[in-house]
């Protein structure tokens, strides 16, 4: 378990990897390997899950100071850990509806799953709700059809999930009312999702 200080120590010796290749990573469009991988080592990725999955139990004060100190090494590192506890706070706020939750919530505080909202994709102007990518049912699956350089982490990760809006009647909020998803892992049986630029 972390605490507030050490928490910042742990994010002080991931920044230090990371700015070690930050440049080359971003010349590249490379994903930041091993410092993702020392932010899992570290606990940071279970920093604001509840105790009893695994996780420290900090709050916004910790999460915002090791953000801080992330993002200043390298700021797509910054984003990718502030979308993963952005993340790992929705399966917090579902898992009594989900039987798979904490599981993943496991997984994370245990440092052996990155997840993410969303990710970047050219063209976007890295808004990531509004994406260009393209998402059609197939015989065998589901094939997502996206940019050349969309989102770094597309080539690492090991689980896939797409949601999509099956109807063109939207609600009060404009939202469509009715959505499909897809998922690719082995830890879900699903459709097959291919990837594709």
């Amino acid at each position: 378990m972390l605490t507030h200080d050490t928490a910042i120590a742990a994010a002080r010796k991931v920044s230090e990897i990371a700015l070690a290749t930050a440049t080359e990573n971003d010349e590249k469009a490379l994903f930041p390997e091993a410092a993702v991988a020392e932010l899992g080592a570290s606990g940071l990725l279970g920093l604001t899950l509840p105790k009893d999955v695994g996780g420290s139990g900090l709050g916004p004060r910790t999460f915002s100071a090791v953000a801080a100190v992330l993002a200043e090494a390298d700021p797509s590192l910054g984003m990718i850990y502030t979308m993963h506890v952005s993340a790992a706070a929705c399966f917090v706020a579902g898992r009594e509806k989900s039987p798979n939750a904490n599981t993943h919530l496991r997984a994370m505080a245990e440092g052996k799953h990155l997840t993410t909202l969303a990710f970047s994709e050219k063209g976007s102007r890295s808004h990531f709700w509004a994406p260009v990518s393209k998402v059609k049912r197939t015989a065998n699956g589901v094939c997502v059809r996206t940019a050349d350089r969309t989102g770094r982490g597309m080539r690492v990760l090991r689980r896939f999930e797409v949601a999509w809006p099956t109807s063109t009647k939207c609600s009060a909020s404009g939202l469509p009312r009715k959505r499909d998803k897809a998922f690719a892992g082995s830890d879900r049986p699903s459709l097959p999702v291919t990837h594709r630029r």
